[in-house]
């Protein structure tokens, strides 16, 4: 078996005093899962195993034959509307984007000055860090509430955790690298309008949610944007298409021209598969049910070939956060490890904050026998 190459920080890059936000490096995550080969079983990325679903690329060569020029900033009217109405939503709140990443990176530009506090869940998806800092802004975190191997939202903890300079709360519910749920705001939200603080509610697993119906929390509170995509929902993560959306009109205002300077306009063939999509509400809830089914399946699988009753399974997307032997001092050894005895790899919860330092998170939305053999590996180390 080829021994895994191991996995080294990126060397710092010096910079000079008016760029000290970028980050020094790629991020640690993709790094990591670049040591794998070939033959690795690789758990890592989270993205689906479908490239994409067939039903929609037989509508590709339809779109492609219309002209492809620039829409208007916030995206085609029509489809705009179509996403409006689908997700009961205001006409006029949402811009479409190049993908979720983009419309987070769009809703911190439009909201942070510099020095602002922008409160994150740890863990969290890692990328919300560095975008606060690359604008300027501070980032602090707030701890989700851990119960056995699992964790939880917990509004008290992010109440408790504001200060006079937190301008942003993240919330990611169902989440990154935990699925959790976001339940009743109701309070926290109106503690959020008082205090004129604003939420980031990046909802792009929100779809995919084994029980229950998805519905944008910018629908509670014009203080909240939602942030969503077709990447998870509708395995279209190359089409790169998503969007905000804010019932604030002066808050869409500043979105719209923050999405204005970082990309002129969505893709446009993105923009009209998205459409056609939306067009028929049979294919886009079909799509969405097939997955949640599938990933459900497959996260019973994961769990019945772990067989750890104490485990607790998510109720959402298609991440595990599994916690590591307690022979290992981190998740970054643990995952080192696997990866160089086993060639499975798996991403080191650490990655996602001081509080995933016990954990792993480990993808299921890879075929039925990679999580198989990934589930006898891990089990080997206990």
């Amino acid at each position: 078996m080829k021994m895994a190459i191991p996995f080294k920080s990126p060397p710092p890059v010096k910079l000079s005093k008016f760029n000290l936000g970028l980050p020094t490096g790629i991020s640690p995550l993709r790094a990591f899962n670049s040591q794998a080969n070939a033959n690795t079983i690789n758990l890592g990325l989270g993205k689906p195993w479908e490239d994409m679903p067939p039903e929609l690329r037989e509508l590709v060569p339809r779109i492609l034959k219309e002209r492809l020029d620039y829409t208007e900033n916030a995206g085609l009217l029509q489809v705009r509307r179509k996403l409006e109405l689908h997700y009961g939503l205001s006409e006029s709140s949402a811009v479409l984007t190049h993908g979720a990443q983009e419309a987070i990176f769009a809703a911190l530009l439009a909201l942070l000055n510099r020095g602002d506090e922008v409160l994150i869940p740890d863990p969290g998806f890692l990328a919300y860090a560095p975008m606060v800092r690359m604008l300027g802004g501070k980032d602090k975190f707030y701890a989700l509430a851990r119960k056995k191997n699992s964790f939880h939202f917990d509004p008290e903890a992010i109440l408790k955790a504001i200060t006079k300079k937190t301008k942003v709360v993240i919330l990611n519910a169902p989440g990154n690298p935990v699925a959790t749920l976001r339940g009743d705001l109701c309070i926290f939200l109106k503690a959020m309008e008082k205090k004129g603080i604003f939420v980031i509610s990046d909802e792009v697993y929100g779809e995919l949610v084994y029980e229950g119906v998805y519905a944008p929390l910018a629908q509670e509170s014009k203080q909240v944007v939602s942030i969503n995509a077709f990447s998870k929902s509708h395995a279209l993560t190359g089409w790169r298409i998503g969007w905000v959306a804010a019932r604030n009109p002066d808050l869409y205002k500043r979105l719209l021209v923050a999405h204005q300077y970082i990309s002129t306009c969505a893709s446009v063939p993105a923009q009209r598969l998205v459409g056609e999509l939306l067009e028929d509400r049979n294919l886009f809830r079909s799509i969405i049910a097939r997955y949640r089914s599938e990933y459900k399946a497959k996260r019973d699988l994961l769990f019945h070939e772990l067989g750890n009753t104490e485990l607790v399974r998510p109720e959402a997307g298609f991440y595990a956060f599994l916690p590591i032997p307690k022979t290992f001092s981190s998740s970054l050894a643990f995952a080192k490890a696997l990866l160089a005895k086993k060639d499975v790899l798996v991403i080191p919860g650490e990655f996602f904050g001081k509080n995933g330092k016990r954990f792993v998170r480990v993808s299921f939305a890879v075929p039925d026998d990679w999580i198989k053999q990934a589930a006898a590996a891990l089990k080997s180390f206990f």
